[in-house]
């Protein structure tokens, strides 16, 4: 579900995802006198993707706001070229490349 909601969130952004990379999962935490496991499951993704300034910004809104707690836990933005311009009047659109890490939660 979690893959599925990042995929619809880039489409209608317009972006492009070039790779989803699972992040091995968490589901203990150190406790007195031993470990203590979580009532939940962390589920992270590095994710990398494609687009414009623009795009991606959108994108990373529609990840923030999303009812389900995601947690942006870094973010890598680089510009790809020198870009186009739109028109005589209109600023360049440049292209980027975003990479993400973002965890998500499941209760057990």
């Amino acid at each position: 579900a979690f893959r599925k909601t990042l995929t619809n969130y880039a489409t209608q952004s317009k972006v492009i995802i070039t790779g989803i990379r699972p992040v091995a999962a968490t589901g203990v935490v150190p406790g007195v006198g031993g470990q203590a496991t979580k009532p939940f499951d962390e589920i992270s993704f590095n994710l990398d993707v494609k687009g414009t300034f623009a795009t991606l910004g959108n994108f990373v809104y529609l990840i923030e706001t999303h009812r389900r707690l995601i947690k942006v836990e870094s973010l890598d933005l680089k510009p790809e070229g020198t870009g186009t311009t739109v028109g005589e009047e209109l600023p360049k659109v440049i292209p980027a490349s975003l990479t993400l890490k973002l965890t998500t939660y499941q209760f057990k």
